[in-house]
């Protein structure tokens, strides 16, 4: 195989790797098929236009934390060279799946790319998409808010999962970096405000020393009218480890979606059954 042979080969493999990252929720490996200044532009269907990789990663991942299932099918590539380190071409795909919130979506795009060869070998520049016939959307709303509403869904879903299940590793990077968790009816000793990451991590890593499995179960999420407002409504059975006593409670939570990622979580509860179930005791007042 010759070196121009062998540049087109791996050229056309930089498409296989993107649509192999998007159809497996892997925004990493999606990612790497772009140079660092790349462009990624689909305002020609509607969407958006991303400059460098961090754009374009953000990009990524809000579709990896929308879409239930995808495929991409990337064939009829043409490659170009302008020179030793530099070409341009295109590439047509197929692509098609159902959102988080269950609607189905189907695309025949064209990719219009150049390329440019670097330390790490060849990597897309740019990528313009276009579509080829009109895309079909079967009740799915393909605008922001849309999104906005399947990614906050899911956020909130892998935060009750994570809580729910003590996998508190995964917690933290849920929220913003100055995102906050409230918890304004805790009892005394714990408490009702954490703001940053770094802080709900220190908060969370401590509780599977406290508790089993929270089990938080019978999920109820619910968007306001206000876009990335939401509510949540769920149940826990679990137990306290120091005490042996069952800790049953429902709860109900308001969160704030901004982006990707929670900014903030404000959880609801009666703090009663959770003091008891710490060994202590409550006296109604007046008694």
């Amino acid at each position: 195989m010759n070196e121009q042979a062998a540049a087109r080969h791996e050229i056309m493999e930089l498409s296989h790797r993107y649509a192999r990252g998007l159809d497996r929720f892997d925004p990493a490996e999606a990612l790497s098929a772009f140079s660092d200044d790349a462009v990624w532009d689909a305002t020609p269907v509607g969407l958006e236009r991303f400059e460098g990789r961090e754009a374009i990663r953000g990009f990524f991942e809000r579709d990896a934390a929308s879409v239930a299932d995808q495929f991409h099918i990337i064939t009829n590539h043409i490659v170009e060279f302008d020179g030793p380190d530099t070409a341009h071409g295109t590439n047509y795909v197929f692509s098609e799946g159902h959102s988080a919130s269950g609607a189905k979506f189907r695309a025949a795009a064209l990719n219009e790319d150049t390329y440019v060869r670097t330390a790490a070998g060849w990597r897309i520049s740019s990528r313009v998409i276009s579509a080829l016939t009109p895309p079909e959307l079967e009740g799915f709303e393909a605008g922001p808010q849309a999104a906005d509403t399947d990614i906050g869904r899911r956020l909130i879903t892998s935060y009750l999962d994570a809580v729910g299940s003590l996998d508190v590793a995964a917690i933290p990077d849920l929220f913003h970096e100055d995102g906050v968790l409230d918890i304004p009816y805790a009892p005394e000793g714990i408490p009702t405000t954490l703001q940053g990451r770094a802080a709900i991590a220190e908060f969370y890593s401590g509780l599977p020393d406290l508790v089993t499995p929270m089990n938080f179960a019978s999920y109820r999420i619910n968007e306001l009218d206000v876009p990335g407002e939401f509510v949540a409504e769920y149940t826990s059975d679990a137990s306290v480890r120091t005490t042996g006593l069952p800790y049953r409670n429902a709860y109900i939570a308001r969160v704030t979606v901004r982006g990707d990622r929670i900014a903030r979580f404000a959880e609801f509860f009666d703090p009663i059954p959770l003091v008891v179930a710490l060994g202590g005791s409550v006296t109604p007042a007046g008694l």
